[in-house]
């Protein structure tokens, strides 16, 4: 406290209590693909257990955007993850990429 009266030490603390809980509700930009793959395995564990509007919620918290369609008898989903997961997302797919491409060589 020493060069500041005790309202202007309240006011500078209580800003940065306020910024970094703000900090700390938001998941970072560089989150670790570890902590994101057991965050996606908690909500796939726990997915039958919630009721539809935490689902969406839950998954409002990965994507921004979800659509899906049927196209020739098939399902189509598309989606948009939203920027801090994105590197987890392109991972998962690269990573399938690849094990169907070893599945298809096995195959033929």
């Amino acid at each position: 406290m020493g060069d500041c009266t005790k309202e202007v030490y309240e006011t500078r603390k209580g800003a940065e209590l306020l910024i970094e809980r703000e900090r700390l509700q938001v998941t970072p930009v560089i989150a670790s693909l570890a902590i994101q793959r057991r965050r996606v395995q908690n909500l796939v564990d726990d997915w039958t257990k919630m009721p539809g509007g935490e689902r969406k919620r839950m998954l409002s918290l990965i994507f921004k955007e979800i659509q899906a369609e049927h196209v020739d008898g098939k399902v189509i989903v598309r989606f948009m993850p939203l920027p801090h997961w994105k590197p987890y997302v392109e991972a998962v797919l690269a990573r399938k990429e690849v094990a169907e491409s070893i599945s298809v060589c096995f195959n033929t």
